[in-house]
């Protein structure tokens, strides 16, 4: 009964729109609406131009060609991969190689910084547009505020780019390019701006034929019972380092706000209390963390919440860049010293 009335599959994602990303086709190997690249003629005919008939590439993949000298070039939307992805090093210096890099962001990010364009991207608080959340809910929001001096909301940036490169865009509002959204994807088939009210509506809208949710037709999918193991004991000398958001803290908007800043302005690591005691461990002093990855430094926080044996750090403070240590997983096994 999966992708049928109340009994849907709730992933958990990490952002207010990665549902909405998703659903746009903002993947290597798929079209908007989770379509296959072998339907691509029904976007051709719409936009007039032909589509690659080949997959594009992960970040991963990116990240491989430009050391290799494939890739020259990069655009990179709303991310800062010089924060945001493991081997943050390696990342800073494959992106020297290039001979063009182009940033469109709402902050000067460390990798802004290294671009040779930077496009400031208007806020959530200074455009209009949508969300669309875990349970498939899109949302409409409005501008509370006008974008700041010469900030574009990112669908005026990416039309007025595409209009200088020669293909015409002629958007006036969000409600258009909903309703060629509504015409491309068949999961967001009659949704339209006006429907959308204040609490917003789940795709695909209810057809009163019991029409299932969620296209199923190539999906498999196998379910087994799990036994609860206790986790992997680390090596003698070592501990597990978790990482994730704080209270004050949830990612890169509060980076750059003053009053998160205020309460919480700096790394630290978090230790057991009985570890500390073991280590001799005082709060506030200098822990070094390393892996085979990198190493990071932070004062300690003495805690009874984080389990002996595991250490928690913040991952978005710039000078504990936890991405260094942490491998591909959301942990890593780490050696600690006090210095």
């Amino acid at each position: 009964k999966v992708g049928r009335k109340d009994c849907g599959l709730i992933p958990v994602i990490t952002k207010n729109n990665c549902q909405g990303m998703l659903d746009m086709g903002v993947m290597p190997d798929l079209l908007p609406g989770y379509q296959k690249l072998e339907d691509r003629k029904t976007f051709e005919k719409l936009w007039g131009k032909s589509l690659p008939k080949k997959p594009g590439k992960t970040a991963e993949e990116m990240l491989t060609a430009i050391e290799k000298g494939e890739i020259k070039a990069l655009y990179i939307m709303g991310c800062n991969p010089l924060m945001d992805f493991p081997e943050p090093d390696r990342w800073a210096e494959a992106l020297e190689k290039l001979e063009w890099l182009t940033v469109q962001d709402v902050f000067q990010t460390e990798v802004a910084e290294k671009a040779h364009y930077v496009f400031p991207a208007a806020t959530f608080a200074e455009k209009e547009g949508t969300f669309t959340n875990g349970e498939r809910r899109v949302q409409k929001f409005t501008a509370a505020i006008e974008p700041y001096r010469n900030a574009l909301p990112d669908w005026k940036i990416i039309q007025n780019l595409s209009q200088l490169l020669g293909y015409d865009m002629n958007y006036s509002h969000p409600s258009e390019i909903m309703e060629e959204i509504a015409s491309l994807i068949p999961q967001y088939k009659d949704l339209t701006y006006e429907k959308l009210g204040r609490k917003g509506i789940q795709w695909p809208l209810q057809d009163g034929e019991d029409s299932p949710y969620i296209p199923l037709k190539d999906l498999k999918l196998s379910f087994s019972s799990l036994t609860f193991q206790e986790p992997k004991k680390v090596n003698s000398g070592k501990f597990y380092m978790l990482t994730g958001t704080t209270f004050f803290h949830s990612g890169t908007l509060s980076t750059y706000a003053q009053g998160p800043n205020i309460l919480g302005n700096k790394a630290w690591v978090e230790v057991n209390e009985e570890d500390a005691k073991s280590i001799g461990l005082n709060e506030g002093d200098n822990l070094n963390i390393s892996s085979a990855n990198g190493s990071i430094s932070a004062p300690v926080k003495i805690s009874s919440v984080v389990p002996r044996g595991v250490i928690f750090v913040p991952y978005h403070f710039r000078e504990a860049k936890v991405n260094k240590v942490i491998s591909r997983k959301n942990y890593a096994e780490v050696e600690i010293t006090k210095g």
